[in-house]
């Protein structure tokens, strides 16, 4: 249960990452170059919010929103609301459909081990326990005598984003410029990206 949780994600690290102006996510370095005031970023794939703080510090004066179904991550997502007034985002997971999607994450020693989500299952395999060793011995894995691997289960409501930005929306940015897109959604990337065509097809026609 996500209860069972210990909050390693907590608000002070996205106020170290405001005030030391750190690009924790240099992938959107790029992004750079898409400042516009009035356009609007979006951050598909939250997590703890280090993108959407990069994005911020490159700096580019665009809206950010992220969509970040995990709500656990909601405390930090909430500090940086408070830190950056152009700064919003969704409780929701982007697809190529609007239902629900049932994530699953590995926990070890109760601190969820970020980059191991896996929608449906699909990939919970030997990379993964790699992937973890690499990562022992770090501040939220340290070393321990004993290790207890488990597994949390979460559904998630999804959505298209071409639901979320059409013109009956009634979300307060639908009817801005999407000039950027980032998408790290764990293996759904396809999903999500097919749920954006439209609007992708239609930025292309402008």
């Amino acid at each position: 249960q996500p209860a069972e949780i210990e909050d390693w994600v907590v608000p002070r690290y996205v106020d170290y990452w405001m005030e030391s102006r750190a690009i924790v996510e240099p992938d959107i370095l790029p992004f750079r170059h898409l400042d516009d005031p009035h356009a609007i970023i979006l951050d598909v794939g939250a997590h703890t919010g280090y993108t959407a703080a990069s994005l911020r510090n490159l700096p580019v004066s665009n809206y950010v929103c992220s969509i970040e179904p995990a709500t656990i991550y909601n405390p930090a997502l909430r500090r940086l609301t408070e830190l950056d007034p152009k700064y919003s985002f969704l409780n929701v997971a982007a697809s190529d459909r609007s239902g629900t999607v049932t994530a699953y994450n590995l926990v070890v020693n109760g601190t969820l081990i970020g980059g191991t989500s896996s929608i449906a299952g699909a990939h919970l395999q030997e990379q993964f326990a790699d992937y973890v060793l690499t990562r022992v011995g770090e501040s939220w894995l340290p070393f321990r005598e004993k290790y207890e691997a488990r597994i949390l289960r979460l559904a998630f409501e999804t959505m298209r984003l071409d639901d979320l930005i059409r013109p009956d929306s009634t979300w307060p940015l639908a009817h801005g410029p999407i000039v950027g897109l980032k998408i790290d959604v764990e293996g759904h990337e396809v999903q999500a990206r097919e749920g954006a065509e439209g609007s992708r097809r239609r930025r292309r026609a402008q």
